[in-house]
């Protein structure tokens, strides 16, 4: 489910163009959306969405940090800000790039990049760990 908050300018085609970039992102992950809400929102100077994902699992495969206790190791399998640096790079580049430069050019470019590489979602990370975690659940 999505909700979409939308400035007043342009409303319809915004609308148009993040309905297209959802149905995208979730076709390849057979993700249907099943409903949410929409309006257009007065003073607002971009759109906001905020989304809320419902799934089933059966009880032999669902897994839950209950089992998880001092000691145990976790696996970092990306960096730990990519979507603040993600924001960062595209919300105060101006800033990033005044006199002196805190980041070069290309380190700039590819901040404001992290959102697609290496990326935000962590869906192939939890299939793999579902897979490898033998089959043990906590309930």
């Amino acid at each position: 489910m999505v909700t979409i908050l939308l400035p007043e300018t342009n409303a319809r085609l915004r609308l148009k163009e993040i309905t297209i970039q959802i149905r995208e992102a979730c076709a390849p992950i057979n993700v249907s959306v099943i409903g949410g809400h929409t309006e257009i929102t007065h003073d607002l100077s971009r759109p906001i969405l905020v989304g809320t994902m419902i799934g089933e699992v059966s009880r032999k495969k669902l897994v839950t940090p209950l089992g998880a206790k001092p000691g145990d190791r976790l696996l970092l399998t990306k960096g730990i800000p990519i979507e603040a640096v993600a924001i960062l790079g595209r919300e105060f580049s101006s800033r990033l790039c005044e006199d002196p430069p805190a980041l070069s050019n290309a380190e700039l470019e590819s901040a404001q990049n992290f959102l697609f590489n290496p990326g935000i979602s962590v869906l192939r990370e939890a299939q793999a760990a579902v897979q490898a975690g033998g089959g043990e659940c906590y309930a």
